[in-house]
C-alpha cells in the first residue's frame, strides 16, 4: 500500500485540534504548548492543505524581502509592495495569520 492512498482520508484537522484544544500545564504551571501556538492551529483548522501552504509561503516570502528592505533602507521596495498586495487581496486565511 502506498502513502499516498494510506492518507487520502486522513483528516489534517485533528493534530490541529489536539494542540488547539491542548491546556495542560509543566511542572512550573506554564502551558505545554504556547498562546501563539493554540491560536495559529484555530486560524488553520479547516484550510486545505495547499491553500494553507500557498498563503504561508506568500507571507514568508513577503517578510522576507520587507526585512531585505530595512536592511538597505529601502522605503517603498519589493517587500513593501508585497505587503501590500496581501493587504488588498484580504485573503481570510493570511488576515487571520
Amino acid at each position: 500500500m502506498k502513502v499516498q492512498d494510506m492518507m487520502r482520508g486522513y483528516d489534517y484537522d485533528l493534530p490541529l485540534l489536539d494542540v488547539l484544544k491542548n491546556n495542560e500545564k509543566d511542572d512550573n504551571g506554564d502551558p505545554q504548548i504556547s498562546v501563539d501556538r493554540r491560536v495559529l492551529a484555530g486560524a488553520t483548522v479547516g484550510i486545505g492543505l495547499d491553500v494553507a501552504y500557498l498563503a504561508i509561503t506568500e507571507l514568508q516570502e513577503a517578510f522576507t524581502a520587507l526585512a531585505s528592505d530595512v536592511r538597505n533602507t529601502t522605503g517603498y521596495g519589493e517587500g513593501y509592495k508585497d505587503i501590500e498586495e496581501i493587504l488588498r487581496d484580504k485573503n481570510p486565511y493570511q488576515m487571520r495569520l
